[in-house]
Order: C-alpha cells, then structure tokens, then sequence
C-alpha cells in the first residue's frame, strides 16, 4: 500500500507496482501486525504502513516455516539505508546495511525448521528522509511469531550531527554523503548494546540547544533541536506530537552545544544556560510519570567555554557529566568533515558507557 504523499509520481508509481508485485509472491503482512516490535518513534498516521525519519528508529519481528522473507519499502528521497539483521533459532546470523533505493530486500533459501528473527534499523537521520515501511512478505506457509520481549534497561540519546553518525563510515579525507551515515555504529546505539538496552535517538545534524550550525548571525536560531523533540517525525511540523507516554527511558543522554559555539557570534552563557535548564525541564516534565536520570555529555568536538556551561547546567539540573573532550587524538578517530569516526564513537561509548552503568546501577 503506497501512501507516501511526498514522493515523486513516477517513483509513487513505480513503489507500488514493486510493492503489488512482491505482495503476490506469497503471505504478506502489513506494518500494523501486532507481532512487529517497534523501536524508536514511528508514525502510524497511515494505517497499515510505518514511518519514520529520526536515526535509529527499528523494527524486530520473529517467524517461522517460511524458506524467504522480504521486507517491503518506500523510500522519500532513495537516500536512506537501513541496516538488517537476521537471526536464525540455531545461533546463525547474518548482517546486511542496504539502501533502501530499491524498495524491496529479500533474503531466500531460509530453513523452514527454523525460526528467525530480524532486525531492521534506519541508518539515516532527518534531513536525508522519510523511511516508509510497508510490510513483510513469507511464503505461504509463513507465519509471524512472538518476537523478543523488550529489554529490561531503556536509553534515550539526544543530540546533533554527532549522535546522528554523521560521517561514521567514511575516512579522511571525505565529505559527508547519506552512504557514510549508520546510526548502528554511532555510540549511542554502542552504548545501548553494551547495556543490554533498547534505545531510542532524537538528533539532527547541525542543530544546538539555541543556535544552529553554521555562520547563523545571530546568538539564536528559530528551529534548535527542542523544536522537533517533541515531533514523531522530525520533519512534519503539525499533527505530530509524541505520546511521551508509550515509551520511558530510565537513562537519558544529552549531547547538545557543539553547534551553538562552533561558529561566531557565540552565545552569551546565561542564554545558553537557562534555555538548557529549561529544555531539560521539559523533558522532565514530559516523562513525569517516571522520569529519567539525566546525563549530559560535551565533546569530542567542542572543548570550552562550551563544555564548561554543560557542567554548569548539570549541575543546576543534578545531572551527571560525561566529558568527552579532547578524545579524537589519531586520524583514524576521525570520518567525515571532522566528525567522529567508528574509531571515535568507540573512544565515546567507552567512556560513556561504564558511567551511565555506575550510575544507573547496571
């Protein structure tokens, strides 16, 4: 079923007569399967179909007495990847990153003794797209099963272009493109695999806690990274609020201010700091149900002042600092246009992780 109202004609028609012509093969089951587990923020606005476009968002899904498997979807801009894992009941597994340009990813010759499991994670963050997924389609004698129990531990990362992978893949010298971009291997979703823990991601390349990235002339920007917490897709603006209550992290993690200082003029330190408090008041205030303990991370790419008025707001906030300053030290820390590598989150989430552990009691 195609509803993606953004894309193109001809690429519209052309995903659903791949959609139609895969549906045809055998047992399909749509997005809204209660037996598909969802990660991350997903809109459902389109019933029978999931969307999403923050980092990270993912799907697991278990099945059994089906010799292939295909996962059908639409794809805003042909930019977005996404990274599936397929697990098999006698301990096989199997890891693919694919881009999604081609609508439709099959994996054939399955053992129908056995049951799987797959993953799906978007690679990508906001700014490359809407990531539509449609459905799976089994052999006929396929059928969905329990998938696995959410885990005991939950995570939430917030944060920009860092915590998004923004150039994760690549090596110096290179310039960011959609294809360097795996939220899997950006420390946040490092950290959460360390932890046993499901996660969720909320960031955007080039956004700050006030002011934007880059050259913005101002000491504020009009659409910072709180704009769009609050979103189920970051890049729909109305008709989108978050239901805070259908998924509380016990640990959050901020990582936030590389943008507001990166370029002058920088932000005085009273309008950086009291807009940090009252973002994490927000927050607060949005899981009030249970709220989580806070973290809040500076680096590896800004160092002071900035890093100083991040302590500052933990401290004002009883939040606990992760100072990720100065830990890009050898070239092969870095991926693109100065942005931590698979090298450099891996330096991240070994310092983060053993923290957030301590202190959650994990």
């Amino acid at each position: 079923r195609s509803v993606f109202l953004g894309m193109p004609m001809m690429q519209h028609l052309c995903a659903l007569l791949v959609s139609l012509f895969a549906y045809s093969w055998g047992a399909f089951v749509p997005a809204s399967n209660l037996n598909i587990r969802y990660l991350g923020r997903w809109s459902f606005t389109h019933p029978d179909v999931a969307q999403a476009d923050w980092s990270g968002t993912a799907l697991v899904a278990s099945f059994s007495n089906s010799n292939f498997i295909s996962a059908v979807f639409e794809n805003e801009n042909n930019l977005n990847g996404v990274d599936i894992i397929l697990k098999d009941s006698s301990g096989g597994q199997s890891f693919r990153d694919w881009n999604v340009s081609s609508l439709v990813w099959t994996q054939t010759n399955l053992d129908t003794s056995l049951t799987y499991t797959i993953n799906i994670i978007k690679r990508n963050e906001p700014l490359v797209g809407l990531l539509q997924f449609n459905g799976f389609n089994l052999s006929s004698s396929g059928v969905m099963v329990a998938p696995p129990a959410p885990l005991k531990n939950t995570i939430e990362f917030v944060g920009d272009s860092i915590t998004c992978g923004f150039g994760d893949l690549g090596h110096v010298p290179c310039d960011f493109t959609p294809s360097t971009q795996d939220e899997y291997y950006a420390w946040g979703y490092l950290v959460a695999r360390a932890l046993n823990a499901d996660v969720h991601v909320e960031a955007w390349s080039g956004k700050g806690v006030i002011r934007n990235c880059c050259n913005w002339p101002n000491y504020t920007s009009p659409d910072p990274l709180p704009t769009y917490f609050g979103r189920t897709l970051a890049s729909i603006d109305t008709n989108n609020t978050w239901d805070f209550s259908s998924w509380i992290p016990k640990a959050l993690i901020i990582n936030l201010g590389t943008n507001d200082y990166s370029t002058p003029p920088q932000p005085p330190e009273d309008l950086f700091v009291n807009a940090y408090v009252s973002f994490i008041k927000s927050i607060l205030l949005a899981y009030q149900k249970s709220p989580p303990k806070v973290f809040l991370a500076c680096g590896p790419m800004i160092g002071d002042p900035c890093c100083e008025y991040v302590q500052s707001v933990a401290k004002i906030t009883g939040s606990t600092y992760i100072n990720l300053k100065g830990i890009l030290t050898y070239p092969q820390d870095y991926g693109c246009d100065g942005h931590p590598g698979m090298t450099g989150h891996q330096k991240m989430a070994a310092i983060a992780g053993p923290i957030i552990a301590t202190t959650m009691g994990w």
